[in-house]
């Protein structure tokens, strides 16, 4: 059941469509001529649903017609391991053929890292979850803050205003164009019907406008995209030369991250800055904050000055479940008359610096930080209950490579690294990084005193670890730490010529000798040096070897 804007429920009603019935039941028999022709002219069919929540490619694959699900898979079909209708092609799959053509087109066997920031936008304006035959049934938010009036037939569609100014150039100017700083209807032109206007804002909101098309086979992308300003919706529904469905799907994701950094860069990214003693008040944002009607304040103190940072955001993108928590309490207690909508005011106690990497984060899933912030990144994305970015933030500390990570120079040293991998739960990614990184260089972090120092309270704080200490029991950093040693010899080993492991006499005319004996042993001897040093370090530390 779905509810419109005044909380009535509405029975969902799939509007039959006969050539939509024409192309299943040709994919049933395998009738591959019929599939064709269909599709020159109704390509807006390739990735449809029918009344049984059947797509063109789970149908082939479950009749298992191998020749008709190579041409629907070749016209850009798409069989994403992240979508319901992918995952169902695959595993309805008839025989290993026909599986095996699925996996070697488009599927990916990884998950793709834009579909949670595809699912995040699209979820703004979606059909019922679960149900792939709602076709054309739209569930309006309750973030939605405009209503676009349809003056073809006097109906509505809800959306969100800094949606609209992001993805579109035709709203952006209408409602910049509006003498009012809150903007709660659109017209949409006379000659816009109610399908047309829905496969714009599904295009808007990355949702691909297929199943809106099948319903109005009039809808003309190439006027809609011009006259919206949406490249993206022509580019979405024409065949282009050597390009597939996902390639397409990319673009558009990526054309859609471009146009919220827009919308951050040109609209969000100032905050209001005030001192701390004086009272916040939503008139003094800046107007163009206030044109998108935020919903979530952020009061953000600062480290260095008596100043605190106020941003205006929109609920709709925050990927914190820290911050959804703190919004919701407020909304439940906040006092106020009914119907009026009153931002909510969120204290976060994290640098303003990093704040604004992380709402950049949440509008664009584009993470843009010097690797000097990265570890402060990470601590507040595990403060802030941020899983993806803390993975973003771990993925920037263990591509470091530099000496002066190991001196603290660099802003933090590689033991604040692995103590922060331990503290935020992330330490199956930096614990590799950091025992690697320390085996490359355990020469310095043995002579150096200070490194030295600092090695072995690492060391006594990877013991601590184990609750429970057993006889048996081994340090997991000094064994990570073994483990590249020899890796890191090996691989030295391996670089040399092959003909310096071979007994058979060289042509010493053209090979220059080597002193092969004395190389290798040197190399050996130097491995079971730092194998006995680190030993000794343990007898030191009181530890048994």
């Amino acid at each position: 059941m779905l509810q419109n804007m005044a909380g009535a429920q509405v029975e969902p009603v799939v509007k039959p469509n006969p050539d939509l019935e024409t192309l299943m039941n040709a994919i049933r028999v395998g009738d591959i001529k019929t599939v064709q022709e269909h599709l020159v002219t109704s390509k807006h069919h390739l990735n449809a649903v029918d009344k049984f929540d059947y797509s063109p490619i789970v149908l082939a694959s479950l009749c298992g017609h191998y020749d008709i699900l190579e041409l629907l898979l070749s016209l850009g079909a798409r069989c994403d391991r992240d979508t319901f209708q992918g995952e169902r092609a695959v595993y309805s799959a008839l025989n290993d053929r026909i599986r095996n053509l699925l996996l070697k087109y488009d599927y990916s066997v990884s998950v793709d890292n834009k579909q949670p920031y595809v699912t995040l936008v699209s979820s703004l304006l979606s059909k019922e979850v679960g149900c792939a035959s709602l076709v054309g049934i739209v569930r309006p938010r309750p973030d939605g803050d405009v209503f676009l009036y349809l003056q073809n037939d006097g109906s509505k569609l809800v959306s969100h205003i800094f949606v609209l100014v992001a993805r579109s150039k035709y709203f952006r100017e209408l409602i910049e164009s509006s003498e009012a700083l809150r903007v709660s209807h659109l017209p949409i032109p006379v000659d816009i019907d109610r399908a047309s206007a829905l496969a714009v804002l599904r295009c808007i909101y990355l949702i691909d406008p297929d199943d809106i098309i099948e319903n109005s086979d009039g809808v003309d992308t190439t006027r809609l995209s011009i006259y919206f300003s949406l490249p993206a919706l022509r580019r979405s529904m024409d065949p282009e030369p050597g390009k597939s469905g996902v390639s397409k799907r990319t673009a558009a994701i990526e054309d859609a991250q471009q146009d919220f950094l827009r919308l951050w860069d040109g609209y969000l990214s100032v905050p209001l800055r005030l001192p701390r003693d004086e009272p916040f008040s939503i008139s003094r944002l800046d107007p163009r904050v206030q044109l998108l009607q935020p919903d979530v304040i952020l009061r953000v103190e600062s480290q260095f000055d008596n100043e605190v940072f106020f941003y205006g955001i929109h609920g709709a993108m925050i990927q914190s479940d820290f911050l959804r928590t703190a919004i919701r309490f407020k909304q439940e207690f906040q006092s106020g008359n009914i119907g009026i909508q009153r931002p909510v005011l969120v204290s976060v106690d994290v640098p303003p610096e990093i704040i604004e990497v992380i709402l950049k984060w949440f509008y664009t899933d584009i993470v843009d930080i010097p690797p000097e912030g990265a570890l402060d990144l990470l601590h507040a994305a595990d403060m802030l209950l941020i899983e993806r970015l803390k993975s973003r933030a771990c993925l920037l500390l263990t591509t470091q490579d530099r000496d002066d990570l190991l001196t603290g120079e660099f802003g933090y040293s590689i033991f604040d690294v692995a103590r922060t991998g331990w503290i935020t739960g992330t330490f199956p990614k930096t614990d590799p990084f950091c025992a690697r990184f320390l085996a490359n260089r355990l020469e310095l972090c043995l002579e150096d005193d200070v490194i030295r120092s600092q090695f072995e309270e690492l060391i006594r704080e990877s013991a601590s670890r184990i609750q429970r200490r057993e006889e048996t029991d081994t340090i997991e950093l000094i064994d990570d730490i073994r483990y590249y040693l020899s890796e890191r010899f090996r691989m030295r080993f391996e670089a040399l010529p092959a003909h310096m492991f071979s007994d058979e006499p060289q042509d010493t005319n053209n090979v220059p000798q080597e002193p092969k004996a004395e190389l290798l042993k040197t190399d050996s001897d130097e491995y079971v040096k730092l194998v006995d040093a680190l030993d000794q370090l343990l007898i030191e530390l009181g530890f048994d070897v």
